[in-house]
């Protein structure tokens, strides 16, 4: 027997059609008023009532951006004259007039490095587009910028050096890249960069360096270049330094006692790590955040070779040796973090305290010792051997002065 299932009810009763034909048409009334509302603009709905520009009886702070210089700065003619039309030589030209940018404006120009920049004393820009006539598309746009001290503008070339491509020169000064150089004079720090690689922008470029060569002293009013005739010479601080005749230096320290004494005096030419060997082009000097520590400031690295062997040595003066202790043990506290404290029977001429460290995650050699008022060590070294011998050294030279 098949069985069929039947619905109580064969259709639906006029009660149900009656109620939803009811809501139905209360929602077409809804509807219908909200479409109405929206054609209805209230005029004074985002206007600002004057009883709330009524005077309050309390004062109300508004911030007013200071006044910006636009035009060439007073300080004996400045930048702007040095950078004319034909700086780039024949067949270049200026493409409109030098824009400069103060401190509140830098953004405009180096928008998102700007902490960099002010982190090392920023002063003041001045910017400049330089197009060739004769090599359609060719362009090389020069900066300058002025720092508050000669380190501070070292500073900022030295970790901009850091990040251009090998083999971008030797000098203490000055970085070239395929298609640009960078340079510092005195507190002025100067980048050409071309918008391409080829003869015409690097010849224009060496002819830009060559004429803003003493800027600072041109800038402040000079004329002339400093005579190279004999008598007394303004010392140039990022210059390499000249030999020294022996006995100049400590025989055991290798570091003279005064340079150790006076670590404010410290310059990119006259630091400890050159006087011990490192390349004088691997110099670096981080005013805060060293080695990417907080509590690392007005900290040096540079570059020692030892057996073919690069090994990045780092040093910082601390204001006193209580602070020495205290940032050795911060940092030392770090590196057990990264890896385990290396055996250093092996080594017994390390300095006392010393901690020596396998990092995990780089594979590099990480060291950290304290001398008096200074904390030193090497950092980014892959060999364990090269470490130590630099840290050997540097301990030794730092210790002999107690």
């Amino acid at each position: 027997m098949i069985f069929f299932r039947r619905s109580i009810r064969n259709r639906i009763g006029p009660v149900e059609k009656g109620l939803n034909a009811l809501f139905l048409l209360v929602l077409a009334a809804i509807g219908g008023w909200v479409h109405h509302q929206g054609q209805q603009a209230d005029p004074d709905l985002f206007r600002l009532k004057d009883a709330s520009l009524a005077e309050k009886g309390t004062g109300q702070t508004i911030y007013v951006r200071p006044p910006q210089e636009f035009t060439a700065s007073p300080e004996g003619g400045g930048v702007t004259p040095l950078l004319t039309a034909d700086l780039m030589g024949p067949g270049w030209r200026r493409e409109g007039p030098v824009e400069i940018f103060g401190y509140d404006r830098l953004y405009e120009k180096i928008n998102g490095r700007e902490g960099l920049y002010k982190s090392y004393g920023f002063q003041k820009l001045w910017a400049a587009t330089y197009a060739a006539g004769l090599e359609a598309g060719a362009v090389v746009d020069l900066e300058v910028f002025r720092h508050a001290t000669t380190i501070d503008a070292f500073g900022v070339f030295s970790t901009e050096r850091r990040g251009l491509p090998e083999g971008g020169g030797k000098e203490a000064n000055r970085a070239k890249t395929p298609n640009g150089l960078y340079m510092v004079q005195g507190t002025y720090y100067v980048r050409l960069i071309g918008s391409e690689e080829s003869d015409a922008i690097r010849s224009a470029v060496e002819r830009a360096a060559a004429a803003l060569e003493n800027i600072e002293a041109r800038a402040q009013g000079s004329a002339t270049k400093t005579p190279a005739s004999p008598g007394p010479k303004t010392s140039n601080p990022l210059a390499s330094p000249a030999p020294e005749s022996p006995g100049a230096r400590e025989p055991e320290s290798g570091i003279p006692e005064s340079l150790l004494s006076a670590p404010d005096a410290w310059t990119p030419a006259n630091n400890p790590l050159l006087a011990l060997g490192a390349s004088p082009a691997s110099l670096r000097y981080q005013a805060e955040n060293g080695l990417g520590m907080a509590f690392f400031e007005r900290l040096y690295t540079a570059t020692f070779s030892i057996d073919g062997q690069e090994v990045r040595a780092y040093l910082v003066a601390a204001e006193s040796q209580d602070e020495a202790r205290d940032l050795h043990r911060r940092y030392s506290a770090y590196l057990l973090e990264q890896g385990a404290a290396a055996d250093l029977s092996g080594w017994p001429d390390a300095p006392t305290g010393s901690v020596a460290v396998r990092d995990r995650l780089l594979d590099t050699w990480e060291w950290v010792f304290a001398v008096d008022r200074f904390v030193a060590g090497v950092t980014e070294t892959e060999n364990q051997e090269a470490a130590a011998r630099v840290v050997i050294r540097l301990g030794r030279s730092l210790q002999s002065r107690r």
